[in-house]
């Protein structure tokens, strides 16, 4: 596959990366900022958006200037070079909580011929700044960096290792690292139980380079001993996030499960995380409570918005409500676990809705809240394509009334 596939395809993956984007006062008002620039250009996005997808499997290397040369890219690039003092600022106080990388994983041998490749994504992820304009944390540009590049890492022939390879590191997760190289730049790692990659990140822009990986099946790989990623967690809330995400990565077993099946190994981890959240059950409703108290009201009705979802659907049926219980601790979480169940409930084009995602991920969305009871609030997300609402059982993290709508704007 070639890099241009990638654009629709890594705003796409936005959805699986369940990541709050609380902020501070700086970050607020860069936000506002965002809205600003993305709700003046998105007319601009709209003919990007339609470009990338003619522009599918085309290897070309003019193309890549073409992108560049883009309205959309050239407006882009001005905004981030006006806010860079403040991109840098916030996503720095979002990378300083992370710890350093384990002294093993430096030691081992890294391969950085990619980045001398012309028709690899490495070569060119100056272009994929576009997907982080609003995001300020590492671990969503570490775990899109990490698809890239697997992605150019796996053939043809080798597709079966390749799905493979995805299954394990989406079940058990990614640790993340990062260290200042100066105001501006970080260094990061993302290891996963297989391999590793490192990049420079440039907080100011947003532009990933100097991409390089370790080489799977180095021996020396499965003896380092894996620190939590974040050192410094900013509230009770990231503190048992860690907690979980450490329970997901230490689950992942050290023999090989008979038959190897992505389900044997779903239910191994799922087992973990239920006897971890039954262990833990009482940090979770306050950890909860402490995001959602910091969310406005949702409003009284939706206007612009036509609801899919009638009384007597169950959106939530094919969801893992347990293993969901146990590891969502954000409102966020739940909406996108919402949105992705209606692609299956309503047999969604995903087409449609990966270009629904992508537009949301660049136009941006909101979360509300409102407590009901002691232990349950009502939750709701309103993006520019779509929204989603239930209610949560902050104590048993478990949720009811699913509901989805879309937008009545052409193309929703």
């Amino acid at each position: 596959m070639r890099a241009f596939i990638y654009l629709p395809f890594v705003l796409s993956i936005f959805t699986t990366v369940a990541r709050s984007q609380h902020t501070n006062t700086d970050g607020k008002q860069l936000v506002k900022s965002i809205d600003s620039f993305t709700k003046k250009n998105f007319y601009k996005w709209l003919e990007f958006e339609e470009m990338t997808a003619s522009h599918i499997d085309n290897g070309a290397a003019t193309k890549f200037d073409s992108f560049r040369n883009n309205s959309f890219v050239k407006a882009f690039t001005t905004f981030t070079e006006q806010q860079a003092t403040h991109y840098a600022a916030v996503r720095s106080s979002k990378f300083a909580q992370y710890a350093a990388p384990p002294p093993a994983l430096l030691a081992l041998k890294w391969d950085t011929t990619g980045q001398q490749s012309p028709g690899s994504t490495i070569s060119h992820m100056d272009l994929f700044a576009v997907a982080f304009i609003r995001t300020f944390d590492p671990s969503t540009i570490a775990q899109i960096t990490n698809s890239l590049v697997t992605a150019d890492m796996f053939t043809d022939s080798s597709r079966d290792k390749m799905f493979a390879y995805y299954s394990k590191r989406d079940l058990f997760g990614i640790r993340i690292y990062a260290r200042p190289i100066d105001n501006n730049n970080w260094q990061v790692w993302a290891a996963d139980h297989f391999m590793a990659l490192s990049f420079r990140f440039d907080a100011a822009n947003g532009i990933v380079s100097a991409v390089s990986h370790t080489y799977m099946d180095d021996p020396a790989y499965a003896k380092i001993q894996w620190p939590p990623s974040v050192a410094k967690p900013a509230n009770e809330t990231e503190r048992l996030r860690q907690d979980i995400l450490t329970e997901i990565w230490n689950s992942y077993p050290a023999n090989a499960v008979e038959g190897n099946s992505y389900y044997a190994y779903r239910d191994i981890r799922n087992e973990q995380v239920t006897k971890f959240h039954n262990r833990q059950l009482a940090r979770y409703k306050p950890a909860r409570e402490e995001q959602l108290r910091l969310l406005d009201a949702p409003p009284a009705e939706l206007t612009n918005y036509k609801e899919l979802t009638a009384p007597e659907d169950n959106l939530l049926q094919h969801s893992d409500s347990t293993y969901n219980a146990a590891t969502l601790l954000y409102a966020e979480q739940w909406m996108q676990t919402l949105a992705i169940a209606a692609v299956s409930y309503f047999q969604i084009d995903t087409k449609i809705f990966a270009k629904r995602v992508q537009r949301n991920a660049i136009s941006g969305s909101k979360t509300y809240a409102r407590r009901l009871n002691d232990n349950e609030w009502e939750i709701m997300t309103i993006s520019a394509r779509d929204a989603s609402s239930c209610i949560w059982n902050i104590k048993t993290g478990y949720a009811r009334n699913g509901r989805y709508w879309v937008s009545k704007e052409p193309g929703a």
